[in-house]
C-alpha cells in the first residue's frame, strides 16, 4: 500500500494520537485501517476473542430444539434452546475429530455428527459414541461440547469467548436507562437476512451510525422520514455510542409503541452502537439492528433484521417495511463497497469529519485504544 505509513508499528503510532484527540479535532483513522490484515489480526485477538459479540435475536429459536449456527473469531458456534428452555452458546466442533456437527438452523432432537455420529444433546452432552466401548481411558462425560459465555439482553443473544470477560449486563448498565422503555424483549422479529458484503466490518459500523450520509445516500427513503436537519448528539461511554434522529414533521406517531415512551420519544429513533459492532436504530414501534463481524478485512458478515411488538402498524404493513430496509441497505451496501475499493489509493488519507459524525468519531476512539494498547 502505497502511502505515508510504511509500517504497521507506523499504524500503531497513528493509533495513539487518534485516541487523543478531541471531538472538534476529529478525522476518520487512517484508510489502512481497513485494508491490512495485521490490523484484523489484531482486531481478532484484542477485540472480538475478548467483547460481548450480537449473535441474534431470541425468537429465531423459540422452541426446546430450535438452533442456528454462527462464527466468531474463527470459532464455529451452535446457538441451541435446550429443553430446560435456556439458550446455550455451544462449540460447533466434535470432540472426536472436530467436524462441525450442525449446520444453518433448524429443530433437532440431537446433533449428530456427520462423520463418525457422536452424537450431542440439546445441552450439548454427548449422548451416544459407537464403537468407543473398546478405547481405554474413554469417559462420554467428559466429551460435552463446550459451552460459551452466553447473556440475553432485551432480547438479543450475546457471546463472549473470553471467560473473565464483565459481565454484559454491567458493561451496559449506562445504556439501560435509555432503552428499558422501549421494552425490546416483547418484540418480535418479523423480516431480516444473513448477508455479506465487500467492505471491511468497521465501515459498516460507522455507516450505520451516522447521519450525515442520509441527505445524499438516502434521498428517497430515510431522509423523508429522518432527516438529517434534525439529527442531534446523545451519548458517549466506554461501552456504547449513541445520538438521536427525530422523525419529520410529516410523520405521523408511529404506533404501536410501548406505553413507557414519552411525547418526545415516540417521535424519535435513537441510533445506537454497543461497541465493538452491534448496531440498532430504535424508533418507537420497531428496532432495525444489525449483528456485526468480520469475514477477512474486505468482507462483513450483516446479520440484520427488524422487530416489532408483533402487530400490524398503524400507518403501515410489514410488507412494505421490510421492502424499505432492504432499499435502505442496498443503498448502503453500493456505497460501502466503493468505500472499500478506495481505502487503499495512494492519495487515501484521514478525512475531517462532520458534527453529524460524532458517533464514529467516539466509535474511532475505541478501536484505537484497543489497538494501541
Amino acid at each position: 500500500m502505497r502511502s505515508d505509513i510504511d509500517t504497521f508499528d507506523d499504524l500503531r503510532r497513528r493509533f495513539v494520537a487518534f485516541a487523543n484527540q478531541s471531538d472538534s479535532a476529529a478525522t476518520t483513522i487512517p484508510p489502512q485501517s481497513y485494508a491490512l490484515p495485521e490490523v484484523l489480526d489484531l482486531e481478532t485477538s484484542t477485540i472480538f476473542e475478548k467483547e460481548w459479540i450480537c449473535l441474534g435475536r431470541q425468537e429465531e429459536i423459540p422452541q426446546p430444539g430450535d438452533y442456528f449456527t454462527s462464527e466468531l473469531a474463527g470459532e464455529p458456534l451452535l446457538v441451541v434452546r435446550g429443553d430446560d428452555g435456556t439458550i446455550r452458546v455451544l462449540s460447533n466442533i466434535c470432540r472426536h475429530k472436530w467436524t462441525q456437527v450442525a449446520q444453518g438452523k433448524g429443530n433437532a432432537k440431537l446433533f449428530v455428527c456427520p462423520y463418525h455420529a457422536w452424537s450431542y444433546g440439546r445441552n450439548g452432552r454427548l449422548v451416544n459414541a459407537r464403537y468407543m466401548d473398546r478405547t481405554e481411558g474413554f469417559v462420554k462425560e467428559e466429551c460435552a461440547l463446550p459451552e460459551l459465555r452466553c447473556e440475553l439482553w432485551h432480547g438479543f443473544i450475546f457471546v463472549n469467548l473470553d471467560p473473565d470477560a464483565v459481565p454484559l449486563a454491567e458493561k451496559l448498565n449506562n445504556l439501560e436507562p435509555l432503552v428499558a422503555g422501549h421494552r425490546m424483549a416483547e418484540m418480535s422479529l418479523f423480516t431480516g437476512e444473513d448477508e455479506v458484503w465487500a467492505c471491511n466490518w468497521k465501515i459498516l459500523v460507522e455507516n450505520f451510525t451516522e447521519g450525515y450520509h442520509t441527505f445524499q445516500t438516502h434521498a428517497k427513503s430515510l431522509q423523508n422520514a429522518t432527516p438529517t436537519d434534525l439529527t442531534y448528539w446523545g451519548h458517549d461511554d466506554p461501552a456504547f455510542s449513541a445520538f438521536y434522529s427525530p422523525t419529520g414533521p410529516d410523520e405521523v406517531v408511529r404506533e404501536p409503541h410501548s406505553p413507557d415512551l414519552d411525547e418526545t420519544q415516540r417521535k424519535t429513533v435513537l441510533m445506537i452502537c454497543s461497541f465493538p459492532s452491534h448496531v440498532m436504530a430504535l424508533a418507537p414501534d420497531r428496532v432495525f439492528y444489525m449483528c456485526i463481524t468480520p469475514q477477512g478485512v474486505g468482507h462483513v458478515r450483516t446479520k440484520w433484521g427488524v422487530a416489532s411488538y408483533g402487530e400490524e402498524f398503524s400507518n403501515d404493513n410489514r410488507e412494505n417495511i421490510a421492502r424499505f430496509y432492504r432499499q435502505v441497505n442496498e443503498e448502503d451496501r453500493v456505497t460501502l463497497e466503493r468505500i472499500q475499493q478506495g481505502v487503499g489509493s495512494r492519495f487515501a488519507r484521514p478525512g475531517r469529519m462532520s458534527w453529524l459524525e460524532t458517533t464514529n468519531m467516539h466509535f474511532g476512539r475505541y478501536i484505537a485504544r484497543k489497538l494501541a494498547a
